[in-house]
């Protein structure tokens, strides 16, 4: 019965004119989204290819140079001191871009993807990229997530309102009803047809998005999979609740203003009502901070010599034994005084940084309690979460930077503080930059979505049996 049906469905479409463009233009829409993906993926993956080929041609010259340096018989040169060490080899920390980025933009288009290593700079200073245009960032970019996220159920439902009240409109229900042996069943093979039929632009996308990407080096096709099984849950998702809505046997008016209203409630109103919630609940009270940042810096860089040499003490209670040699050399004394201030700075960063991921989990987790009444919002999180394009992967890339720039930065001073040379071999043993794991659990989010759509299937077994 259903194949006879969806074979109905298709000669209805090849029929209808108004049908096939409705399809071309999301199709064409889809394909759009995909490009403008592709397009700053493409951008994002040359900037990071240009700068590490800086990176290495830096590398090469620096070992050069400590292979061909010759050293006094006292005291230290200005390439053995951190600062100049971390000027010559400007290490870059790059931030591991998805394939999947192509398919949920996130943060990528807002945030930086690259920063640099070098200790001295703060996270909160662009390094590479200049701030991105506010005009550019409040329309966005149109990516596949937005496109089945939000396109996609005005489709579903400019083909699929009227699949029960059109026949008793059109005085045609009675003879169905006669003919028919479950006309329930009838009916629900028929809105599997326009799901079918409604997903063509979707499936375009899947073929080509499959095609264009499997070619790329850490393509994961199991992400792949797991993004569109989920994009797939979302779908489902839309479908039960256009099933729930024609089980009331409204007309097609109402059955169209039923939908749209639900399409806005979930993709406009809630989502918009709990940002600005949470947005008031969780205000940023960092920007201050930030601001005076640089003020900060300069306090602590303004300290005496004995407050600077107790904070390094303090901090590594070994570098007293060999404080001897420090009164004999200015570079080390001056070596000294920059690793106070940096291990102060460092303290003053970490604290900042620290205080604005809590603010961002604490608003992430009130955000999670409110995934019950904001299932759209729950989708878009796993799929950011499956592309590494969300907030969170912002900051576990931030964070990493900060964390490698202090193991960078007590590599430097204490080879300068506790060693007699800088060498060759010392170059080539400096920390290598790698980003922080995460963990995610895509299960947990799925619950809310999940009981939505229960409750959903649950309003159309108890409709069917009271009907």
């Amino acid at each position: 019965m259903f194949t006879t049906i969806l074979h109905f469905e298709f000669k209805q479409l090849l029929r209808s004119k108004i049908t096939i463009l409705f399809l071309l233009v999301f199709s064409v829409l889809g394909l759009f989204s995909y490009n403008q993906g592709e397009k700053l993926y493409l951008q994002n993956t040359a900037i990071i290819d240009s700068l590490i080929q800086k990176q290495s041609q830096q590398y090469l010259n620096t070992l050069n140079l400590y292979d061909t340096i010759k050293y006094p018989p006292q005291g230290k040169l200005g390439e053995e001191t951190p600062y100049m060490i971390s000027y010559l080899y400007q290490v870059v920390c790059d931030k591991k871009i998805s394939p999947l980025s192509i398919l949920t933009i996130g943060q990528n288009d807002v945030y930086e993807i690259a920063k640099s290593g070098r200790f001295g700079i703060n996270i909160f200073t662009n390094s590479y990229t200049e701030f991105k245009n506010p005009e550019q960032l409040q329309i966005g970019n149109i990516d596949v997530t937005f496109f089945i996220i939000y396109l996609f159920p005005l489709l579903f439902i400019s083909l699929s309102y009227s699949v029960k009240s059109d026949d008793k409109e059109m005085g045609r229900n009675s003879l169905l009803v006669a003919q028919s042996r479950n006309i329930n069943a009838l009916y629900f093979y028929r809105l599997s047809s326009k799901l079918i039929i409604s997903c063509i632009p979707v499936i375009i996308i899947f073929f080509y998005s499959l095609y264009n990407m499997h070619e790329i080096s850490d393509f994961s096709f199991f992400s792949f999979s797991k993004w569109w099984l989920i994009a797939i849950h979302y779908i489902f998702f839309w479908f039960l609740f256009v099933s729930l809505i024609l089980k009331f046997n409204f007309s097609s008016l109402n059955n169209a203003i039923m939908m749209i209203g639900i399409w806005i409630l979930f993709l406009i109103a809630i989502p918009g009502l709990l940002n600005t919630y949470l947005s008031y609940k969780h205000p940023n009270n960092s920007k201050s901070d930030i601001v005076n940042f640089r003020d900060v810096e300069k306090s602590f860089a303004n300290l005496s010599f004995n407050e600077h040499k107790k904070n390094v003490y303090t901090y590594d209670s070994s570098y007293i034994k060999d404080s001897s040699q420090h009164n004999s050399d200015p570079l080390i004394n001056a070596g000294i005084e920059q690793y106070s201030s940096e291990l102060k700075t460092f303290e003053y960063e970490k604290m900042l940084f620290n205080n604005i991921i809590q603010s961002t989990d604490n608003k992430l987790d009130d955000a999670k309690l409110a995934y019950w009444i904001n299932p759209v919002g729950c989708i878009y999180s796993i799929l950011s979460s499956i592309a590494n394009t969300s907030i969170k992967d912002q900051q576990y890339f931030e964070q990493s930077v900060i964390d490698y720039r202090f193991v960078q930065m007590n590599y430097l001073f204490n080879n300068l503080l506790k060693s007699s040379r800088f060498t060759k071999k010392d170059f080539e043993g400096m920390p290598k930059f790698s980003t922080a794991n995460k963990n995610l659990s895509v299960t947990k989010y799925l619950l809310p979505v999940l009981l939505f759509a229960g409750l959903a299937l649950l309003g159309i077994i108890f409709i069917k049996r009271t009907s």
